[in-house]
């Protein structure tokens, strides 16, 4: 998609909307300015940052209000039975859907909530970090590429300014390496698991591993 989508979209949504953070920024997420930060926003672990317990979307989304914290900013983790219980239905909606993306049919009152957009989210940021390494490998891209990495904007007058290149492209990386890490409760794959039997397993093991991990750095274990 073309930056200048999202940029429009942030544009008109956003009550503190500014003209050029929200431009920059869309240009840096889109390879397309003038800068490329060694950061990146993962969608669910962001939100979970900012809003740790969930309270901004339970306000502004209630249909997920009655979701645990863990779930609140994924809900398409959350358990079948987690979901019924909540009163709330994921639904694929948009053009050619069953469901318009509309409040007509969607929203507390008729207990849904959009399917997420991106469902393989890895796969799609190693799309994108595909097509900016096969730009910088083509003969234009080539011609840009400062000796260092970092990758250089033509100015009026012959003049170039340099723009400094996010690691995984400057390195010419296979995979993208900058990104934003969760903690346990924001990483399916090291979540506690719902059930009760497989939950005692889970927190046993944790409690062996700080034990063991306490016992090789010297430190006295009690209990």
């Amino acid at each position: 998609l073309d930056w200048r989508h999202g940029e429009a979209w942030f544009h008109d949504t956003l009550v503190d909307a500014d003209v050029a953070i929200n431009a920059f920024m869309w240009q840096n997420g889109g390879h397309s300015g003038p800068d490329q930060w060694n950061f990146v926003m993962h969608p669910v672990y962001a939100a979970k940052s900012c809003d740790p317990e969930g309270d901004f979307v339970r306000m502004w989304c209630p249909e997920l209000a009655k979701l645990p914290a863990e779930f609140i900013h994924n809900p398409w983790e959350a358990p079948t039975t987690m979901l019924a219980a909540s009163g709330c239905k994921l639904v694929a909606c948009g053009p050619g859907r069953k469901y318009p993306r509309s409040h007509s049919c969607l929203g507390v009152a008729h207990g849904r909530y959009p399917q997420r957009v991106v469902i393989d989210l890895e796969a799609a940021r190693q799309r994108m970090h595909d097509a900016v390494i096969a730009v910088r490998k083509s003969e234009l891209g080539r011609s840009l590429i400062l000796p260092d990495g970092n990758e250089a904007l033509p100015l009026p007058g012959g003049r170039f300014a340099r723009v400094i290149t996010r690691r995984d492209w400057r390195d010419d990386e296979k995979t993208p390496v900058t990104q934003q890490t969760p903690d346990e409760t924001r990483d399916r794959t090291r979540r506690a698991p719902q059930d009760t039997m497989r939950r005692a397993l889970h927190e046993e093991s944790a409690v062996h591993d700080q034990r063991a991990e306490e016992s090789s750095s010297g430190l006295a274990v009690i209990g």
